[in-house]
């Protein structure tokens, strides 16, 4: 049987991966800043977040590159052009996610607790 958190995780994986899908990279901030917005402050649902959006996009450059997509020449032509390999340069959109993730749930949380603070 899977853990709460584990399918909470995967849930929000999901998430993120069907909204940037179908609403574009911009739609990680509102998905993540809507989580943090109905967790209760000290949750960590930044942390949780960040994590699961790094991954949520890993997953979907993994699938497109399984589609046949040229992920690894794109990574190598444009990762040159920084000065970087290619498989290194595959490693920034996920880890852009989890910055995003992060810093848009952890605001959400905050704004969250100072506005149920407020109604109490």
């Amino acid at each position: 049987m899977i853990g709460r958190q584990v399918r909470g995780a995967l849930t929000i994986i999901a998430a993120v991966a069907l909204a940037t899908v179908f609403g574009g990279w911009w739609a990680l901030p509102v998905v993540a800043f809507a989580s943090g917005l109905g967790s209760p402050k000290g949750v960590r649902q930044g942390l949780v977040l960040g994590v699961c959006a790094g991954t949520a996009w890993m997953l979907l450059l993994a699938l497109q590159a399984g589609a046949g997509v040229a992920i690894g020449a794109v990574a190598a032509k444009v990762g040159a052009l920084f000065g970087l390999p290619g498989p290194l340069f595959l490693l920034l959109p996920p880890l852009f996610a989890l910055a995003l993730g992060w810093g848009c749930a952890t605001l959400g949380e905050e704004i969250g607790a100072v506005v149920r603070r407020e109604r109490a």
